[in-house]
């Protein structure tokens, strides 16, 4: 059960007890009214991700003002929106009155799929009225970090999926680490501790380090344990025939990154690709540091100007303020 008190207080305010988190309710979260339906969706996010909490903050109060949009305009559920509602959101002006930028509209999108991504697990009737809106593209001359939300989009993508735990999840979360496809294939249990710190083996271009895994990572680490035979045992396999570190081994596993971003439809997203995920971790060292040298040690890299210019220093620095 999700507790009210780690919620945003906006949200709260919004929200309060509407609808209880329980299984009855989940079962028919699509039929419930807008803001109800939203709680359900939120309490789901609550529960079953480790989203850090300014995260969690900002991708729920824009559910929140989607759902809130809805009940204004009469939609009965938030299954029964379609991609006309879907447009209105996205293009809608900010508080200020102007046109949102462009970053906004991706933004407003991610959450919107996340949302029926969720609503679709809960009730597999439910479709996804995002799936045709097309935003203008935003250029990157190369892969840029993902953002809280897409990383977000990717965990719900992910878990979505059947088995435990469930493909892909494991690798999403040594990839959020800071892990590079290289070291991806070459990890064995032996460098994964039960203290949550994994020792990266660097490569030709990438320092050995140590880097911790996310609250998320660690919890799907830890469920994946169980299940491996020997402390020399690869923490993620590509196949017999390609031996670790290899070339072909290393472009298998950039396939394996590929399908995860597009289970989550993150792949056509322009300056998106599989360095996007491990670049994440080098931008969340720099949240809670400041310092690029962090950055460096966390993502392995030797030169400062490379790994700012990596994750967009500048572009981070200007969204803070």
């Amino acid at each position: 059960m999700d507790d009210l008190r780690q919620w945003p207080t906006k949200v709260v305010a919004v929200l309060g007890n509407r609808v209880p988190f329980e299984p009855t309710t989940a079962a028919t979260a699509s039929t419930l009214e807008p803001l109800a339906g939203c709680r359900v969706v939120l309490s789901a996010w609550s529960v079953d991700s480790s989203t850090p909490e300014i995260t969690f903050g900002r991708i729920a109060e824009l559910a929140v003002r989607y759902a809130q949009r809805l009940d204004a305009t009469g939609v009965a559920s938030l299954a029964a929106a379609t991609e006309r509602d879907v447009v209105g959101f996205v293009h809608a002006p900010t508080h200020r009155g102007s046109p949102p930028a462009v970053h906004t509209m991706h933004l407003r999108r991610t959450v919107l799929r996340s949302i029926y991504r969720t609503l679709h697990d809960l009730d597999p009737a439910v479709g996804d009225p995002t799936a045709y809106v097309e935003l203008p593209s935003r250029w990157y001359r190369t892969q840029r970090p993902l953002t809280d939300a897409e990383i977000h989009q990717l965990r719900t993508a992910v878990a979505a999926r059947r088995g435990e735990p469930p493909p892909g999840a494991v690798l999403l979360a040594l990839a959020e680490a800071g892990a590079t496809t290289a070291e991806l294939t070459l990890l064995q249990w032996r460098d994964v501790g039960r203290d949550n710190a994994v020792s990266m083996p660097g490569m030709t271009r990438v320092l050995p380090r140590v880097v911790t895994l996310t609250d998320w990572g660690a919890t799907v680490i830890a469920r994946a344990r169980s299940t491996y035979a020997e402390p020399s045992e690869l923490v993620v396999t590509t196949s017999s025939t390609k031996p670790p570190g290899s070339q072909p081994a290393i472009a298998a596993m950039t396939n394996r990154l590929r399908q995860l971003l597009r289970s989550a439809e993150l792949h056509t997203t322009t300056g998106i690709g599989p360095r996007s995920i491990r670049l994440w971790a080098g931008v969340c060292a720099y949240r809670r540091t400041g310092r690029i040298e962090d950055v460096a040690a966390v993502l392995g890299m030797r030169a400062l100007d490379r790994t700012a210019a990596a994750i967009e220093v500048h572009h981070i620095e200007q969204r803070s303020q």
